[in-house]
């Protein structure tokens, strides 16, 4: 069984592990999704970006989607999302988990990893989680001790940010270079760009413009080092890199850039009076992030696609590309995009639905994607930089409708008298019902969310502060 390597991993799976003939001559695939990290963060996007040269060289080998989505913006259900194909609606998964969790994804959901264990792909996993850690009693400086887990064991604790680029290279080169005939899938969900920020002491003060820079340079290197394992071994690797969400706009100069996602009417006080424009909100700038997709032989070096497309595709399309089918017994919200990739399509999907994350109704969808329109129901009540949330409110009655070809700042929103306004909401209040109608005859899952002291990850039952020797 492969070792898969987690800063307390609150999605806990099973990779089970079946070896292939040695001819196979399917795909290897490596999944790598960096957190809180925004579309405008790498170069290729955003040329104000000069700190992602392996990523931005990536993207001009490889395809760049520049309209492509998070399942969700925040966490959990984004990873959840990825992971099974399948809306918060359907797995339960909804909202984050909190730091004494005692739940994971639903045993009733099936996985990418499970799907591809069972088609014969060798799977590993390396995958973070800042949320969750052993807390001090009050009487205690309170010194988070996240651990390492390495599968159901606890590695280190506190485990050493600085150093996690470092293991993370050596596990998933390792895991890339051990690997025999068999294809093998690698899901490497990372912890940068989520604060703490850490890096290593080569990239301290790197860029002369603050941590943030350093530390995305960091990820630039991980990247290329994780490639490199890749090139090393075969060329028939596609390699996806992604991120979970869009940046964390409360933590000021510790999150990211959405680019041109800029949230203008949330931010105008003649519109949603202030607040976030990124994580935790339906707005562009919080689900839709960079993505980038190499696989020599088989996509045109330096294509653009403008495809809606989202996280949520990648399950069917992996399946697609082992020669496996999806389970029949449920709905999956993602789609196919094996003809997209390899350039024998332009599109994929014409509606997508985003939704709420970590404001109000989280998994009621909070927007909705329709071709080039994007509905939104709920604006408000996620606190930018400034401590602003402006206040939280439901559309539902009369919803925005913004034309992001036209207007991708989402700063003017269609007369609510046109007719192309009451068309667009129409055709959402349409697929809205068709989506409320799947999900009634769908094999939906129940999470465990309840929380505990039996839910805390300690090395040492016996100490209070969940502090082991580093080895």
């Amino acid at each position: 069984m492969a070792v898969f390597w987690s800063v307390c991993c609150v999605l806990p799976m099973m990779f089970i592990l079946v070896y292939a003939a040695e001819t196979d001559v399917r795909p290897n695939f490596v999944i790598v999704m960096s957190d809180d990290m925004g579309w405008g963060d790498i170069g290729a996007n955003w040329p104000e970006t000069v700190d992602t040269r392996n990523i931005d060289r990536l993207a001009h080998e490889g395809l760049r989607l520049t309209d492509f989505h998070a399942g969700a913006s925040v966490c959990t259900p984004s990873r959840a999302a990825l992971l099974t194909g399948r809306l918060g609606l359907r797995t339960g998964l909804t909202k984050n988990f909190g730091p004494q969790s005692l739940g994971g994804i639903p045993t009733n959901e099936t996985t990418i990893a499970e799907i591809l264990s069972n088609a014969g792909y060798r799977t590993a996993m390396l995958e973070n989680s800042v949320y969750l850690y052993a807390s001090p009693p009050s009487n205690c400086i309170m010194d988070p001790a996240l651990p390492l887990c390495s599968n159901y064991s606890i590695a280190h604790q506190p485990v050493k940010l600085a150093d996690l680029a470092k293991m993370y290279a050596e596990f998933a080169s390792n895991f890339i270079r051990n690997v025999s005939s068999a294809p093998y899938f690698l899901y490497a969900a990372l912890s940068h760009m989520h604060v703490p920020l850490a890096h290593a002491p080569q990239y301290d003060n790197v860029t002369g413009r603050g941590i943030y820079t350093d530390t995305l340079r960091e990820l630039d290197g991980l990247v290329e080092s994780l490639l490199t394992a890749v090139k090393q071994t075969d060329n028939n690797t596609l390699f996806w890199f992604t991120s979970d969400n869009g940046p964390w706009e409360e933590k000021c100069g510790l999150s990211g850039s959405v680019g041109q996602f800029i949230g203008m009417w949330q931010a105008s006080p003649e519109g949603g009076g202030g607040g976030s424009v990124a994580k935790r909100t339906v707005w562009e700038g919080g689900h839709r992030v960079p993505s980038v997709i190499y696989w020599p032989g088989h996509i045109e070096a330096g294509t653009v696609s403008s495809a809606l497309t989202s996280s949520l595709d990648i399950l069917p399309t992996l399946t697609r590309l082992a020669g496996s089918d999806l389970p029949t017994d449920r709905y999956f919200d993602g789609e196919d995009m094996t003809a997209l990739i390899t350039g024998t399509a332009q599109s994929v999907r014409q509606v997508l639905f985003h939704p709420n994350s970590g404001n109000v109704e989280e998994g009621e969808i909070g927007a909705i994607r329709l071709g080039s329109y994007k509905v939104v129901y709920y604006t408000g009540g996620v606190p930018d930089c400034f401590g602003q949330s402006g206040p939280s409110q439901s559309h539902a009655d009369s919803p925005l409708v913004f034309n992001l070809d036209a207007d991708p700042s989402e700063s003017s929103p269609l007369d609510s008298n046109s007719s192309e306004y009451h068309v667009i909401v129409e055709l959402a209040r349409m697929a809205l019902v068709d989506l409320q109608q799947s999900i009634k005859l769908d094999n939906t899952s129940t999470v465990d969310y309840r929380s505990g002291h039996e839910g805390r990850v300690c090395c040492n039952k016996d100490s209070p502060i969940c502090r082991c020797p580093w080895d």
